[in-house]
């Protein structure tokens, strides 16, 4: 009896390209999907990943799990921003290989601290949450200071206190991105 064939998963142009198309808010469904991709497309080869932003950012908790992804690969992962790239998804483009983050000419970038979710709770309970808001904003803070390589944590900390919007040209500036197409 001949071995069984199991057909090809079928594959888009994009994966081909090893281009992932990051659009619409990042929910913990569109990070999950995200995650399982950059996994696959490192499983199969060690060339770059095209990672390509459009968004206006969504949980920021779902951008670490992408950020801490892209952290363990063994590909490069390139990072372009089309569109909007707003709120955590402006982070999740300075997070892409170093010489190799690109933003479109006609682009936009925001961003700003934190929000909190924050509903009727007990003073106790408002008092945690409040300290975790905190901390996970100055991880932001924190990370967008790495990937800039020359803005200081504390010097954010003062643009992000209100929405921060930003032509590619400045972005450039801060070091976020590497290229302006």
């Amino acid at each position: 009896m001949p071995p069984l064939k199991l057909p090809l998963l079928p594959l888009s142009i994009l994966d081909y390209d090893r281009t992932i198309l990051l659009y619409g808010d990042i929910t913990t469904d569109l990070s999950r999907q995200i995650v399982t991709k950059l996994l696959e497309l490192d499983a199969l080869s060690r060339k770059p990943i095209e990672l390509i932003i459009s968004s206006e950012g969504g949980n920021f908790l779902d951008v670490l799990a992408i950020i801490d992804t892209i952290r363990m690969l063994r590909s490069p992962v390139h990072t372009t921003g089309i569109g909007a790239c707003l709120s955590g998804a402006a982070v999740l483009l300075a997070a892409g290989t170093p010489g190799h983050r690109h933003l479109g000419k006609n682009s936009w970038v925001m961003l700003h601290e934190l929000h909190a979710d924050m509903p009727l709770k007990r003073i106790h309970d408002l008092d945690i949450e409040h300290r975790w808001n905190r901390d996970l904003n100055q991880e932001m803070i924190d990370l967008l200071a790495e990937f800039s390589g020359c803005v200081s944590a504390s010097k954010l900390s003062k643009l992000l206190r209100n929405d921060y919007v930003l032509l590619p040209e400045r972005v450039l500036e801060l070091g976020l991105i590497d290229e302006i197409f």
